[in-house]
């Protein structure tokens, strides 16, 4: 528990240090204006040579030509198929491209090819503009914060939670189809990190969350701007991450992948629920065409939000 506390006061200072090698990773920073835009791409399912591969290019150069970002955000099922190395590669080659700092998370699909969670987390934390980062002392590989700062104040906090890929309390025939959760030592690390950051800041951080699957809480959303199409594909065991984000009363607003005839937003005891839209190709199914991405945008320094959906059309929804 110790470790914690000390690795949550270095997260104040700013993000985790760059291996060796490397220049400083960039800073995350609020424009002049207290703003700062975020796009989240989801389930882009990339596979060896497909034919719609073109599909998630042509959409990350709309998004670059429409929305102005600040921060690219993945959050998960990025590749489909061997080779894992090469395919991952290409992706984030083409993110380098872009000049822009992006963070990623691995979702289900990610781990179940030829190459391991560690071994693509090694990857990305080769390239200088890939801020995503792992607290090691947890399971799994992703769950990490970064910071965005006002001058040398931390003013919102992007919470990143790896939710697994199968739940080790499968209860159906095809295991892989039993969704994972977010384990108890990742949610008492943001309980105690969030805890560190309301300290520091006299108030408690105002919180962005970014995980592949879909929490239990996401089935009682009642009213939605958007489109719900198939069942919330969560796990049937519920780790209480939501029950801590509303004792910890910080994050504001939670964001998902993983189902992807789902781009609906709602909210539930004050915290905003949303799905991404389905960036990827025809690698695997998707019913809401064209594929796209959704916008966040932070505001007053990260103490309220808007977020709507960019297709790759150009078209803009819910703005």
């Amino acid at each position: 528990m110790k470790r914690w506390w000390i690795l949550a006061i270095a997260l104040l200072a700013g993000l985790s240090q760059p291996i060796a090698g490397q220049t400083s990773r960039p800073e995350l920073r609020f424009r002049a204006d207290g703003t700062f835009r975020i796009v989240q791409l989801t389930d882009l399912h990339l596979a060896q040579d497909h034919w719609s591969n073109f599909m998630v290019w042509d959409n990350l150069q709309n998004i670059l030509e429409t929305q102005d970002p600040d921060l690219l955000v993945l959050t998960g099922d990025l590749i489909y198929s061997a080779p894992a190395g090469r395919i991952f590669g290409e992706l984030l080659d083409s993110l380098d491209r872009t000049g822009l700092p992006y963070a990623l998370i691995f979702g289900n699909h990610d781990r179940q090819f030829d190459l391991g969670g560690e071994a693509l987390l090694a990857l990305a934390r080769q390239r200088p503009r890939c801020l995503t980062g792992d607290v090691p002392e947890l399971s799994g590989e992703g769950t990490y914060l970064l910071p965005v700062l006002d001058g040398d104040k931390t003013k919102a906090a992007l919470w990143f939670f790896d939710s697994g890929d199968t739940s080790p309390f499968s209860r159906k025939e095809v295991p892989e189809y039993d969704y994972d959760y977010v384990r108890s030592d990742r949610i008492a690390w943001y309980g105690q990190t969030s805890a560190a950051l309301a300290q520091e800041a006299g108030a408690p951080v105002p919180g962005y969350a970014f995980l592949h699957i879909p929490f239990p809480e996401y089935k009682e959303i009642k009213e939605y701007t958007g489109t719900w199409r198939e069942p919330v594909c969560c796990p049937h065991v519920n780790s209480g991450l939501f029950c801590k984000m509303l004792e910890r009363g910080d994050v504001r607003a939670v964001f998902c992948g993983h189902d992807h005839d789902n781009d609906w937003c709602g909210s539930l005891y004050g915290i905003t629920l949303a799905y991404g839209r389905y960036s990827g190709g025809k690698a695997e199914y998707n019913n809401l065409e064209p594929n796209g991405a959704r916008v966040i945008v932070l505001e007053d320094f990260g103490r309220r939000f808007s977020t709507w959906l960019s297709l790759s059309d150009g078209t803009e929804l819910y703005r």
